[in-house]
């Protein structure tokens, strides 16, 4: 049995809008896929408004081919960098009280970390060298190789996936030790 909580929706999603106002602050609305959800709306029966339902997450842009938008990603790092996550050498700045802490490296989901990773040009480079044959074979697409190796379909199965969690935290652990980036305890 895992602790892993089951979520009340995964799958499909499309941005109808976003919004920053001083009176709602920043809000989204997504359209869920239809296919995705079933007879009875996943949201049904929770609460709303300023005493909503509060949720955990985590939003990857993705073209018509369900793979990962990096033109999607690249324009969100250029309006505003923190939105794409922190880079595994960033160095982590004291947080004042009152103040949202940014999770640690560690702290983050292997998901997250392999997505900000395969951003990283330090990781693309060492996949490159590890993986060479891979490499040119996914014709340089860094998240392709790191999924064929590790043997997944997608980097969500790095949170549910033991073995492969445990495939892809090698790999981080070589990488990271290749550049000198142990400096962040476990």
């Amino acid at each position: 049995m895992t602790d892993q909580p089951i979520p009340l929706f995964k799958g499909e999603a499309m941005l109808l809008s976003w919004g920053d106002t001083s009176s709602r602050g920043k809000t989204v609305t997504f359209a869920l896929h239809p296919d995705e959800c079933g007879d009875a709306h996943p949201f049904r029966g929770l609460g709303t408004g300023k005493t909503g339902q509060r949720f955990a997450i985590v939003a990857v842009p993705i073209t018509d081919d369900e793979e990962v938008s990096p033109e999607a990603l690249d324009q969100a790092a250029l309006e505003d960098p923190a939105a794409t996550g922190s880079t595994p050498a960033e160095p982590k700045q004291p947080v004042a009280s009152g103040e949202t802490r940014r999770k640690s490296w560690y702290e983050q989901k292997p998901s997250q970390r392999a997505g900000i990773l395969c951003h990283d040009s330090r990781f693309v480079e060492f996949l490159a060298g590890s993986y060479p044959v891979h490499m040119e074979e996914a014709e340089n697409d860094t998240a392709k190789v790191l999924r064929k190796v590790t043997g997944v379909h997608t980097r969500a199965e790095y949170d549910t996936n033991h073995a492969a969690r445990s495939r892809f935290e090698a790999i981080e652990t070589r990488f990271r030790r290749s550049w000198d980036l142990e400096t962040e305890a476990r």
